[in-house]
């Protein structure tokens, strides 16, 4: 026979009664739910999905190359980042040409309508290394002014630039594309979307300026045809 005191023991029931526990159920699963709906409502919006350096307003980063100037292959990410590179092209004293060097896009990289300075801003300090963007996008670039090579780059001198989507805006004077104001030498076009709005009095084209479709490989994905034509595309 099992005493009283036993029984109690194998009957054990929580202190905390029924109904609060319910109730503390119930608020757990409550908030769980709202957890849920918060973190769809942030992917669906691309909260979570945003390019990198949302709110760049000019920053430079050149460590990714400082910290290893003897390396062939170099890995860029952010806004900055891809400031850096424009800033060692164009740069007065100890400038970097790229010969030889590839240049790795990461992810997309959102320049947030901020005004942009082309990679390679004069004929003298063209790009002429390999620039990989793996497929991403260079988002609201933005270039104004009366400049002569003008788009992502100014001037590419036996360069080669690949698998990249721009978009934004691009005004300039002569030499003026999305991906490409002016494709000098042997330079390479290859796999290129331009979606940016270009505009310039000569040898204007969606994605390269001077040079042509002789420069360019791939599909001609671009609201703005790939031509030289002078005016608006």
């Amino acid at each position: 026979m099992i005493s009283q005191k036993r029984r109690k023991l194998l009957s054990w029931e929580s202190p905390i009664p029924r109904q609060a526990t319910d109730k503390k159920r119930r608020g757990l699963f409550a908030g769980g739910a709202v957890l849920a709906l918060l973190i769809a409502a942030m992917i669906s919006s691309g909260w979570l999905m945003r390019p990198s350096s949302a709110g760049w307003s000019g920053a430079t980063n050149t460590g990714w190359y400082a910290n290893n100037t003897a390396s062939t292959d170099f890995y860029i990410s952010t806004s900055a980042d891809l400031a850096g590179l424009a800033e060692l092209v164009n740069s007065d004293d100890g400038r970097v040409s790229f010969d030889n060097q590839t240049i790795h896009l990461l992810n997309d990289i959102d320049l947030e309508s901020a005004e942009w300075t082309p990679i390679g801003n004069t004929s003298d300090k063209s790009f002429a290394g390999t620039f990989d963007g793996g497929g991403h996008k260079i988002l609201n670039i933005k270039v104004t002014g009366e400049i002569t090579g003008a788009g992502l780059f100014g001037y590419c001198a036996s360069a080669d630039v690949s698998n990249l989507t721009v978009t934004g805006s691009v005004q300039g004077s002569e030499h003026v594309g999305g991906v490409v104001g002016n494709a000098a030498g042997a330079t390479a076009v290859r796999n290129c979307v331009n979606y940016a709005s270009v505009s310039g009095n000569s040898n204007v084209g969606g994605i390269v300026g001077q040079g042509g479709a002789q420069n360019y490989t791939g599909p001609h994905k671009s609201d703005h045809l790939l031509r030289r034509k002078n005016g608006t595309i």
